[in-house]
Formats: C-alpha cells, structure tokens, sequence
C-alpha cells in the first residue's frame, strides 16, 4: 500500500507541474507510444511451499516486485473530448520467489517471472482541465517462467531442479487517470491486471508440477504516452 501512494503522490505532483493553459486541450488522431512502471504482483499461493510437510512451515516466500511495459497504438478522435483506438506491446508483469525451510529436503527455492503481449481496445474521454479517464480491454498471450533450484518440498513433495515455460491466452484490463501536459503528451497512473490462474494453496497439479500455468497478475503503474 505503501508504494501505491507513493505512485499516486508522484503521479499528482507531475500534473501539478505541467499545469499550463487549456485552450488547445482536444482529442486528436493519431499514432502514439506509451512506457510505463510500477508494482506489480502475482496471484500464487500466499503460503510457504511446505504448508503440509511440516507442523509449522518455515519457508519463506514473496509474490511481488517491479512491473514495466512499452506500448504503441492508434487512437480515433470521436469528438473534442474523446477517443478510441487500438494498443500493443509487451509487458513484463512480475515475479514470485519461494524458498525451503532450510531443513534436509528443502533447500531449494522455486522462482516464477511473467511476462506477456497485450493487444488491447481502448476508449479515453478528456475534460477541458487537461484531465482524461481511460479504459482498456482485450487478451494477453501470458507466458510464465518457473526456475526450480532442487530439492524443494511442494505440496508434501521433494522436487528435483526444473526448468520450463508455460503459455496461455488470457482476457486482460486496465483502468486509469492521466493529465494532459500538451495536446500530445499525457501523464497517467493506473491499475490493470492479467485474469490468469488464482491459487490459494499448493494443492493442486497438471502433468506433476504444481507451478505450470500462468497465474493471475495485478499491477499499479505511473506512465507517459506521446501522441505524435
């Protein structure tokens, strides 16, 4: 939570800063680009790996970390005050570590990264402030690493070393608030997320590994994107 007001505060001081005259504000066409970062989490398992080898699990675990993502698009003036368009890019969307107890058959550490291909549809409506409010949705290809340093218990299991990517498509959505600096550059925060898989627990396995698919991401981003 911490971080998320930092974003937001940074978000606010940046608009306060490019307060300028609003006469020229409107919607245009155009292709623009958009970089953004921010915090960034996984919907993995909130729990040790060891939940059920051990009375009290010992080992340690942590599903969130930075986010980053480059985009481009096109969007399409309806009126003076908003717009719709297309977007795509890459998106790195975060990582999760888990290590062992330490005990003998669980020293190991298991470490998740993903990352995904966003194409989106997007809508922005803008006020003769310079704000503007925006919302996009469309699918993510999401890909998932899995790096398993052995022996690691999950689930109740020894797990030898792993190494291996998981792939889906999965719906994707973000929702957001910016500041037109100019009538080409806006200055933004937003929340978005990835609707993958939501594990509560370690009890659950495809093709013996408890760790193949994709989860579910959520992200809190401050960004800017040129309209040219």
């Amino acid at each position: 939570m911490r971080k998320i007001v930092y974003l937001s505060s940074l978000f606010l001081g940046l608009s306060l800063c490019g307060m300028t005259s609003y006469a020229d504000i409107s919607a245009q066409d155009g292709f623009y680009i958009d970089v953004n970062g921010g915090y960034s989490g996984l919907m993995a398992p909130r729990q040790p790996t060891n939940l059920i080898y051990v009375s009290s699990p010992l080992g340690t675990y942590k599903v969130n970390s930075t986010t980053w993502s480059g985009n481009f698009g096109y969007q399409w003036a309806l009126d003076t005050f908003s717009s719709v368009g297309w977007e795509a890019g890459y998106s790195q969307d975060g990582k999760a570590t888990y290590n062992g107890s330490g005990a003998t058959g669980d020293t190991g550490s298991l470490k998740l990264s993903a990352s995904s291909y966003d194409i989106l549809a997007t809508f922005n409506t803008l006020w003769s402030n310079g704000f503007n409010v925006f919302f996009k949705g469309g699918v993510a290809w999401q890909w998932q690493q899995a790096t398993l340093s052995g022996p690691l218990v999950i689930d109740g299991v020894s797990r030898s070393s792993d190494d291996f990517t998981s792939r889906h498509f999965a719906p994707a959505a973000e929702a957001g608030i910016g500041y037109m600096v100019t009538n080409n550059l806006n200055i933004y925060t937003s929340v978005s997320g990835i609707f993958g898989d939501t594990e509560n627990n370690w009890a659950f396995s495809e093709s013996g590994n408890d760790y193949n698919n994709p989860f579910a991401v959520y992200r809190f981003r401050i960004g800017l994107s040129y309209l040219f």
